[in-house]
């Protein structure tokens, strides 16, 4: 009895530590499209993209500098444990488990793009500035256009409903497939 006594004790001891220990889902894991831009732009030291999608996706189009490591395969595939790594798929739940797995493997540098490639989309290759924004909003919209162009995106001022950039559904590979065609009509 006493053997279970102390088991009761110790499950007890480490529940209430687990509650320090934080949690693998925090959304300190998550990286923005801007973030990731901004990475990409100003070259980041040992910042290594990996796209999860499927190889025609991926070909068809990904975020510059990506490498294609499809989700099947993730599990075998080794990384430079001092780079930065970021996720991405075509919704964010994939990359967050994606990331999940490799902190779990000993990876510390893991980020997903919580809003996935639809969010790099909309985010980066077509940001929308709403006509009657702030000051504050225009400026800060000055340096996400810059940002933009730098990837070839096309910012814009006016209303992003009237006509849509992101695909309705996130991850719909034929919704992100017209996407990347609009895109590729524009010149990138």
């Amino acid at each position: 009895m006493s053997a279970r006594r102390a088991l009761t004790g110790l499950a007890a001891l480490l529940g209430g530590l687990a509650a320090f220990a934080g949690s693998p889902y925090r959304g300190g894991d998550r990286a923005s499209a801007l973030e990731l831009a901004a990475w990409i732009k100003d070259r980041k030291p040992g910042l290594l993209v990996i796209d999860l999608r499927p190889a025609e996706e991926f070909d068809a189009y990904h975020v510059p500098g990506a490498r294609n490591v499809p989700m099947g395969t993730l599990a075998g595939t080794t990384f430079q444990a001092a780079g930065t790594l970021v996720l991405y798929a075509g919704d964010g739940a994939t990359a967050s488990r994606a990331c999940t797995s490799l902190r779990a493997a000993g990876y510390r540098e893991v980020y997903f793009l919580g809003s996935g490639l639809s969010g790099w989309l909309s985010q980066v290759m077509s940001p929308t500035l709403a006509p009657d924004a702030s000051a504050e909003e225009t400026a800060a919209f000055q340096r996400v256009a810059a940002l933009s162009r730098y990837f070839g995106g096309v910012p814009r001022i006016g209303d992003a409903k009237a006509a849509p950039v992101v695909p309705a559904r996130s991850g719909d590979p034929s919704a992100t497939a017209r996407e990347v065609a609009r895109i590729r009509r524009r010149g990138c």
